[in-house]
This record gives structure tokens, C-alpha cells and sequence, in this order.
């Protein structure tokens, strides 16, 4: 009777060690779930997502990048337009055009965590490539404000603009380009002085151009500005600055940013809310995301 015992109770060790273990799962299985504020579970596995500001319904959207699916969404915004993530991916920065603020958002939980104030219509977003600095574009008052990240305060202010939208930091960190959707120039701003250098006017002047965003390839050697009165993206060479190519068939194209990988770009149209995907190598639109309201600003990050 002792040894029928023992062996029953051994039975039934072995069968809760099996049960622990087919519900735990091993270790290539697991999967890291993140709750994203009013979009349940969002299940954000090792790989490269995009933040889209919904710039007409208060909301941000998470995309997968390799789906290029919406997987979930952020609440809590005003206006959201530009999107900028730091050089870690750690967290994001978010200007609310309607609240004249700028959301800190935590990138692992997908939820804000702070907001810098005294902006009137902050638009633009860019981080310098150290992510000590984060240069915002205020609309409202023709200003570009630097951030230290730190402290999350403004540090310094650079006057000068017409009513500038986009922001792109060269990827040596050495200027700003700022986009002036006032008179559809692009001016550039050395980082190191804190002051406009130059003056690019992309196209003539007599054609129905506006200039909304900006955004520097990784190689840094050209940059995608998105035209909205044409409804075009200018491929502009950083080497000469430029128009060396244009990318037509939008209707309202407004931000634009490039993968990690520079192999493609996403193009938010507001006009018709959606995100158009161009691949770099033939610059050419290859796919369109659907399911936004109002898409703005965008932005890239891994995990």
C-alpha cells in the first residue's frame, strides 16, 4: 500500500509540472502584451511600428510595420499633428496643435506620461541624433523652441520662420531644417549657432506649392518634403538642395518619415486619411494603409 501511495502522489506531480508547463510556455514563445490606452491589448513584438497622428478625432495610432496594420490606438490628445521619436525609441514627443502642449509619450506602455507647455500651435517635432534636444516648430508664433530633453524644458528660442510645419534634423546633427508653410521655403538652421544659414525655395514660386513636413533619410544623402498644393512628395538632394525627383498621386500629403532601414517611407495623406508606402529604391507608392482620421504626423520606433 506505501509503494501504490508514493507512486500516486509522483503521478500527479508529474501531471502539474506538464500542466505549468504547457500553459507557461517556452522561452521562443513568449510574447511581451503592452496595454495601449483605450485599445486593449496590443501585443508589440520585437520589431519596428509607427505612431500616426489622427489630427481630427484627438488619437494616435500603433502600426506594424511588417502587417502594416492598425493595432491599436492612444487617447488623451489635442489636435495631435507632428510625431517625433527619440534616438532610443524609449519614448515619443507629440505637439497638440489645440492645446498649445507637447505629450510625452512611453513607447513600452503606449501612454502619456508627461506634457511641456508654452507653445501657442506647436506642429513639427524632430530630436537631434544624441536626443539631448527635441526642436519644436510653432506655427503660432513663426518660432522654432530647443528642449532639453532632461529637463523637458525650453531652453532656447529661434525666431525667424513663416509659419513653419515640418522639422528634420540632419542625421550628423549639424543643421535643422525647417519647413515655412507660409511662403514654401525651407530654411536651414545651424545647431551649433543656433541660427538661419540658408534659404531652399524647392520649386518656382508660381506654382501652387505648400509645404507641410520633412523628413532626412538615414543616409542623410537626400530628404522627402511632403507638397500639399500639388499633392506631391520633392525628393531633394541634401549635396546640392535641390528637387532631383517628385513623387505624384496624393491628394493631401502631410507627414512623412522614413523605416530605420531607409528601404521605404510612409506618407500620411489628411485629405483622404490614409498612409501611402513609397519604396525608396524605385520611389514608388506600393501600398496604401486605410482606418485613420485625419492623418498627420508619423513616426518610426523599434522594439
Amino acid at each position: 500500500m506505501e509503494f501504490a501511495q508514493l507512486l500516486a502522489f509522483g503521478l500527479v506531480i508529474l501531471a502539474l509540472t506538464i500542466a505549468i508547463a504547457v500553459h507557461s510556455g517556452s522561452a521562443l514563445n513568449t510574447v511581451t502584451t503592452k496595454s495601449a490606452i483605450n485599445a486593449g491589448a496590443v501585443s508589440q513584438q520585437e520589431g519596428e511600428y509607427a505612431y500616426i497622428a489622427n489630427l481630427e478625432n484627438n488619437t494616435v495610432s500603433i502600426v506594424n510595420t511588417s502587417s502594416n496594420l492598425i493595432i491599436g490606438t492612444m487617447i488623451g490628445f489635442n489636435a495631435p499633428s507632428g510625431v517625433a521619436i527619440s534616438p532610443s525609441g524609449a519614448y515619443a514627443y507629440i505637439a497638440d496643435d489645440g492645446s498649445g502642449t507637447v505629450s510625452i509619450v512611453n513607447t513600452s506602455f503606449n501612454r502619456v506620461t508627461g506634457t511641456i507647455s508654452g507653445f501657442d500651435m506647436p506642429a513639427g517635432v524632430a530630436f537631434s541624433p544624441s536626443g539631448a534636444y527635441a526642436y519644436i516648430a510653432d506655427y503660432g508664433n513663426d518660432t522654432v523652441s530647443i528642449v532639453n530633453t532632461s529637463s523637458n524644458s525650453t531652453i532656447a528660442l529661434i525666431s525667424g520662420f513663416y509659419h513653419p510645419r515640418g522639422v528634420s534634423i540632419s542625421p550628423s546633427g549639424s543643421y535643422a531644417y525647417v519647413v515655412n508653410s507660409g511662403n514654401s521655403t525651407i530654411s536651414m538652421v545651424n545647431t551649433s549657432s543656433r541660427l538661419i544659414t540658408g534659404t531652399i525655395t524647392p520649386e518656382n514660386a508660381s506654382m501652387n506649392n505648400n509645404l507641410i513636413d520633412i523628413a532626412f533619410s538615414p543616409s542623410g544623402s537626400y530628404m522627402y518634403v511632403t507638397n500639399e498644393g500639388t499633392g506631391s512628395v520633392l525628393i531633394i538632394s541634401t549635396a546640392s538642395n535641390i528637387v532631383t525627383d517628385t513623387i505624384s498621386g496624393f491628394v493631401g500629403p502631410e507627414g512623412v518619415a522614413f523605416s530605420r532601414s531607409g528601404a521605404y517611407a510612409y506618407v500620411t495623406d489628411l485629405s483622404n486619411n490614409t498612409i501611402s508606402i513609397i519604396n525608396t529604391s524605385s520611389s514608388k507608392v506600393t501600398g496604401v494603409i486605410r482606418g485613420f482620421t485625419g492623418s498627420c504626423g508619423v513616426a518610426f520606433f523599434k522594439h
